[in-house]
């Protein structure tokens, strides 16, 4: 699938980006090179942040493993982060762990189902991302974009969000990993909507619940048909 004239804008880093995903998307066909391209891309987004923070040129980030105030936000994500995900449940979960995690999504609905971001943000404890298990995230080599951008210079920041009642704290994140990763996540969303596919966002849970449901969600997804529910 020829996608040349999809994107024509000025910002460099896009450029760079996507001649990654054009070159792969070159030599396969849409449905098998997909998901490569994104992972490809992702895997360059990581090497230009890794870079910029070793050589002090953009502050590092204070997230460590078992540090996982982050994850009882509400995460939205993408189709195509969705589809990367739900193949890697695919590939590396057991019968077992895929149960598990059905189970964790049906509490997360059952418990959120009618409340407000403020209602949910209180009980937060009770609401953690249905991928973290023992502190620790399930899914880090496909976690979508936002996790991969949002991270926090100040590890004591993210404690203080978290104990504070009051939804609207913020807490000083990477600049320099919000511009990489959401321009990397723009491309995709720009090719998805070139090419008439489902570009919306959703919850997490409910994206992957979407793909839990549907026969073969990445062909289908690749198809134009419609999986991800309003």
């Amino acid at each position: 699938m020829n996608i040349q004239n999809y994107y024509n804008g000025q910002n460099p880093l896009k450029q760079i980006l996507f001649k990654t995903i054009q070159d792969e998307l070159q030599v396969s066909p849409f449905e098998t090179a997909i998901l490569p391209a994104y992972s490809k891309v992702m895997e360059f987004a990581q090497g230009i942040i890794e870079q910029l923070e070793n050589s002090g040129q953009t502050p590092p980030i204070s997230c460590k493993a078992g540090c996982s105030y982050c994850c009882h936000s509400q995460v939205k994500i993408i189709p195509i982060e969705a589809l990367s995900i739900h193949t890697h449940i695919t590939n590396t979960f057991n019968d077992l762990e895929v149960s598990d995690l059905k189970k964790r999504i049906s509490s997360f609905q059952l418990l959120s189902k009618g409340k407000t971001f403020e209602q949910r943000f209180s009980m937060k404890e009770k609401l953690p991302c249905i991928f973290l298990m023992s502190g620790k995230c399930s899914i880090y080599k496909s976690r979508p974009s936002i996790c991969r951008s949002w991270n926090s210079l100040d590890h004591l920041d993210c404690k203080i969000a978290y104990n504070s009642e009051d939804s609207q704290t913020e807490i000083q994140s990477s600049p320099a990993r919000n511009y990489v990763y959401g321009s990397a996540r723009e491309l995709f969303e720009l090719i998805a909507r070139q090419l008439s596919l489902q570009t919306q966002i959703s919850h997490m849970h409910k994206a992957i619940t979407d793909c839990f449901n549907a026969t073969d969600p990445l062909k289908q997804w690749c198809l134009g048909t419609e999986i991800f529910n309003l």
